[in-house]
């Protein structure tokens, strides 16, 4: 995924993202394009993330293999990573860290710099990105897929932090504010380390057959929520997970046993969608 100098690679992230984001009514807050991975913090509205992470990272995939004349895999096997964000420090910790990714992976010194597609924090709420149709993969004749001549995607504030700071700019400074502090961070401690920083001509430049040398501990498990450093909104999110579980193991004991009647947890993905089951609706 490494970016372009000429643009091609931001150009189909973009189109493949806001495609299936308009396609499943997903709400994006802010991404960041990394040369070996993406991230993106998104409300998804209408229950349909894994239908919107299936077709955004299947078109992705394809359309960077034809650019790039790759005929091997594209994404490696370890699961997704979905974290979802309970509270306002976890949104707002979240979204600062997409930021300032470039700067804390030693892409770049200054993480808005990157060549990858991001948002600075005071575009968001306001950005909108107008992508033409890339020229590879996507045939406007594709009489399955409607392939527009050019997409909108807007970057939406979250409406959380709307709320918990008390207007758009509030919320923007208030990213700004903790981005800066974790770009600094991030920079002491390379600084320890002895490690430099690339550039964003080098980042360009770079083989994309290159593959990451950073570590990672073999086995990890992704999380499933954040909160953000607040210990009585982890308990809840602890709570509340455990509850769906094990509604969701009662329910399959009643379904095994033939009751086509049960009403499921909210939540449930799997058996609602293949299986047409009612759930309860969200709290």
């Amino acid at each position: 995924m490494r970016p372009d100098a000429d643009g091609t690679s931001q150009q189909i992230y973009l189109y493949t993202l806001g495609y299936n984001a308009n396609q499943h009514g997903i709400l994006v807050h802010n991404l960041c394009q990394m040369s070996s991975h993406d991230h993106e913090t998104i409300t998804d509205v209408l229950g349909t993330l894994p239908l919107f992470l299936e077709g955004f990272h299947r078109d992705l995939a394809n359309a960077m293999k034809c650019h790039r004349g790759w005929p091997g895999e594209f994404y490696d096997k370890n699961q997704t990573s979905r974290v979802e964000l309970t509270c306002p420090a976890a949104i707002r910790e979240k979204m600062a860290y997409v930021a300032v990714n470039p700067t804390d992976c030693g892409g770049v010194f200054d993480y808005e710099a990157w060549p990858g597609v991001t948002v600075k924090c005071n575009e968001i709420g306001e950005k909108v990105f107008v992508v033409k149709r890339p020229e590879v993969y996507f045939d406007p004749n594709n009489k399955v897929r409607n392939w527009p001549d050019e997409i909108e995607l807007r970057i939406v504030m979250p409406e959380v932090l709307l709320l918990e700071y008390g207007g758009l700019e509030e919320a923007q400074r208030a990213l700004k504010s903790r981005c800066e502090e974790l770009a600094n961070h991030a920079r002491a401690k390379r600084h320890e380390l002895g490690l430099a920083y690339g550039t964003p001509a080098s980042a360009v430049q770079s083989k994309f057959t290159r593959r990451s040398s950073s570590y990672e501990v073999f086995g990890a498990l992704n999380p499933t929520f954040a909160t953000g450093g607040d210990p009585e909104a982890a308990e809840q999110a602890r709570e509340a997970r455990a509850q769906f579980l094990s509604e969701y193991a009662r329910c399959m004991a009643l379904w095994r046993a033939g009751d086509r009647d049960v009403i499921w947890p909210p939540g449930t993905w799997k058996m609602r969608v293949l299986h047409s089951c009612p759930c309860h609706p969200p709290p």
